[in-house]
């Protein structure tokens, strides 16, 4: 009766992917969290659902990197009682030949013996194919080929690369290659994230016009990122580029004292602070009519401002100046952005006078009237190389 149920199960398993399957259960978050759940069904005999949890445990975990391989071996054996032997063996092979120094190896070879020895063909090749459809394998080709491209990780109506990698683990695909393709989407996503809160031609404020499409299409890659596993350092890029998203869309939308709760955090960051928070910051301060906090923080701000910086904070204390009514000190400040002085490095060309030849001509003849010894009128010329003529 036991194997006649265990039978009965697996054929129901097989009528959903189990990435589906998985995906149902609202407590597999994490990788811990599914190979907890995994275990559990594991040791209750419910194994459709425990090789469902542990393949899931390899997706939220790509490749199973973190974990060592583990859910690839336990996925192996909860398919054996199964008595599904092919698939059993592909994953048991997995196991074997990305994780050959992990301490089971000779107990884990033996189960891949025990396992082929039960398989109705087993001089068949153990390959994808004996668990994947065609198409999925090509799926997974095209996303690895797309991101060896760099082709868009999010396009229009939610198309691009971050798509089919959720595409491709929606329908189960969990090789262990999954952790290359989510460490390169990853870069992507940040990368694309980043340039949309950057003005056009890599100008360095972002964009605070009418135009919400650059913050909607940060927040779809915040949510694209937040499927992914993040390292230490990549979740907190991730939450100051929440913050900064936030932020933006609070000033977009005149939520000023919701975009100073934003911006004074990432503030406290200075590491990781983007370098044109100044400014954020101080037209926050000034759209809460704090006009004086904001003077301050642009002062603060000037001495260490960099080149591309200089001029929005110049231009935002010109505003802040003439709301004082001190016009002279604002117009100074709108003449430093409007004719910079040179810097050092910056060669200073004076105009030639009026009607002077250009400066890459050669200077004219020098022409002088000297008085001879005898009185008479002579003429030198001195011509350009320095001779007399």
């Amino acid at each position: 009766m036991r194997r006649l149920l265990l039978r009965a199960a697996a054929a129901a398993a097989l009528l959903l992917t189990p990435a589906l399957a998985a995906a149902q259960d609202p407590n597999t978050r994490t990788a811990a969290e599914a190979m907890s759940a995994a275990k559990d069904a594991y040791n209750r005999e419910d194994y459709p659902q425990a090789a469902a949890l542990y393949l899931r445990a390899a997706q939220l975990d790509p490749g199973a990197r973190t974990l060592k391989g583990e859910p690839y071996r336990n996925l192996a054996r909860s398919l054996f009682w199964q008595e599904r032997f092919d698939h059993a063996a592909f994953w048991y092979d997995v196991y074997l030949k990305k994780w050959p120094k992990n301490k089971d190896f000779d107990q884990v070879s033996k189960e891949l013996q025990s396992v082929n020895a039960k398989r109705a063909n087993p001089d068949q090749p153990i390959t994808p194919s004996l668990v994947y459809p065609q198409p999925l394998l090509d799926l997974a080709a095209t996303l690895h080929q797309r991101l060896k491209d760099d082709a868009p990780a999010l396009t229009a109506q939610g198309g691009g690369t971050a798509a089919l990698y959720a595409l491709a683990v929606e329908r189960g695909y969990a090789l262990p290659d999954l952790a290359d393709a989510a460490d390169l989407l990853r870069e992507d996503l940040l990368r694309e994230l980043e340039r949309r809160l950057q003005q056009p031609d890599d100008a360095p404020i972002p964009l605070l016009g009418g135009d919400a499409e650059p913050i909607a299409a940060a927040a779809e890659r915040l949510r694209a990122l937040r499927t992914l596993p993040l390292t230490k350092p990549q979740l907190q890029r991730t939450a100051d580029l929440q913050l900064l998203t936030d932020a933006l869309r609070a000033l977009a939308n005149s939520q000023h004292r919701d975009a100073l709760a934003a911006l004074d955090t990432l503030a406290s960051r200075e590491d990781t602070a983007p370098p044109y928070l100044p400014y954020l910051h101080a037209l926050a301060l000034l759209r809460a009519s704090r006009p004086d906090d904001a003077l301050q923080r642009v002062q603060d701000a000037l001495p260490a401002a960099t080149p591309q910086l200089r001029p929005w904070l110049l231009l935002l204390r010109a505003e802040l100046l003439r709301a004082q009514d001190k016009d002279a000190d604002a117009a100074r400040d709108l003449l430093a952005v409007l004719a910079p002085a040179p810097t050092p490095d910056t060669p200073i060309k004076l105009a030639p006078p009026q009607g002077a030849p250009p400066s890459d001509e050669p200077d004219p003849p020098t022409v002088k009237t000297l008085q001879g010894s005898d009185g008479e009128k002579t003429i030198k010329i001195k011509t350009q190389e320095g001779k007399n003529d």
